[in-house]
């Protein structure tokens, strides 16, 4: 009966040890599970905090790339604005280099004109006075002449009054 007894008692003392052997094991399975749901949450959480990152810079990004658009738009618009500005300034110039060039070449018209008009009476009464220079000539003849002289001499003063005159109008 001790015998029975030992071996009982030694019986239980290893279905006790592999109990505790068996919850050691069951702990060291619960802890290895649990250290592995740590890790995938961990690693988890890490994803989640990447992507709320990204989607972050991500946003940003768009952002940005909406204001730039707008930079470029408005940038565009400017460019378009002074490109009219510029086209209409060179049509306004052009407009003014004709009008000058006409100008200039009816300035030179008139001047030739003028040149002209001033030279007929000056060469009559120059012509007039030589031949009043002749001592023969009868006093009805140099009447006559000088009266050609006044004449031609008011022609002149009338002419060069008048290009006076267009002078200060212009």
């Amino acid at each position: 009966a001790e015998l029975s007894y030992m071996f009982e008692n030694e019986r239980r003392e290893r279905e006790k040890m592999m109990l505790e052997t068996n919850l050691e094991v069951e702990k060291l399975k619960l802890q290895r599970i649990q250290y592995r749901q740590i890790a995938l949450f961990s690693i988890l959480f890490f994803l989640i905090l990447l992507l709320i990152l990204s989607l972050n810079v991500l946003y940003r990004f768009r952002n940005k790339r909406n204001e730039l658009n707008k930079v470029i738009a408005e940038l565009n618009r400017l460019n378009l604005q002074l490109e009219n500005i510029v086209e209409n300034r060179t049509q306004d110039l052009l407009s003014t280099l004709k009008k000058a060039q006409q100008s200039d070449k009816q300035k030179s018209a008139f001047l030739a004109v003028m040149s002209h008009e001033i030279r007929t009476p000056l060469n009559s009464i120059l012509g007039f006075s030589k031949l009043l220079a002749d001592e023969d000539l009868p006093s009805e003849t140099k009447k006559k002449y000088i009266d050609i002289i006044t004449k031609r001499g008011r022609n002149l003063l009338k002419i060069i009054n008048d290009i006076i005159n267009i002078s200060l109008i212009d």
